[in-house]
């Protein structure tokens, strides 16, 4: 078993309390201080295991979000100092949400799979000759707006761009519809997307 620290440090099994165990030392070698654990790892753990309940849907996961924050700031600030317990929240609850999304880049909309029929929205096929791995890549940088890159996925899908719009803006739908016309005029000179 890996050398490290389990919280609470007294831990042994008992049932109805979720461990936490921190590595003593971090990916790149750098050691742990037990000031970490004892000051601040300690006196919030039942935050901790609640931000896992709550924001990443399984307690047992607590572990998994705790420890690279607390290498993080470790690595950062070799002694805690006096917010380091809401700096670990912070990074733990972060932590914790990219881990519910499946990842930090789709947390953030950033990681959006366009489908391989790109050009099938488009009229008068405005971006010819293109495989779909290079068109997928061009919508990517033309778009460039996570939003409508979303906004052309569900049109791919076989959304209407009234409700794709309503789905990723909600009130401001129309708003973002007009945006993504705009973007796709500028990009093709006389392309038109397909409307309703």
């Amino acid at each position: 078993m890996a050398a490290g620290f389990v919280v609470p440090l007294d831990y042994a099994g008992e049932s109805g309390i979720v461990p936490i165990f921190i590595a003593d030392h971090d990916s790149k070698g750098n050691a742990v201080r037990r000031d970490w654990i004892t000051e601040v790892v300690v006196p919030c753990a039942d935050i901790l295991r609640g931000m896992a309940k709550q924001l990443a849907h399984d307690i047992w996961c607590v572990s998994e979000i705790t420890e690279p924050a607390v290498h993080l700031l470790s690595q950062h600030y070799p002694c805690p100092g006096p917010g380091a317990n809401s700096q670990l929240k912070a990074v733990v609850r972060y932590n914790a949400m990219d881990l519910a999304a499946g990842g930090h880049r789709r947390r953030i909309g950033l990681d959006i799979r366009l489908p391989s029929n790109v050009n099938d929205l488009l009229v008068d096929n405005p971006l010819p000759d293109l495989e779909a791995k290079d068109a997928e890549r061009f919508v990517r940088r033309e778009l460039k707006d996570p939003r409508l890159v979303g906004m052309m996925t569900l049109m791919l899908q076989g959304y209407s761009q009234r409700d794709a719009a309503r789905l990723l803006a909600g009130e401001s739908g129309p708003t973002l519809r007009r945006l993504f016309q705009r973007r796709i005029k500028t990009l093709r000179p006389g392309a038109e997307m397909e409307l309703e």
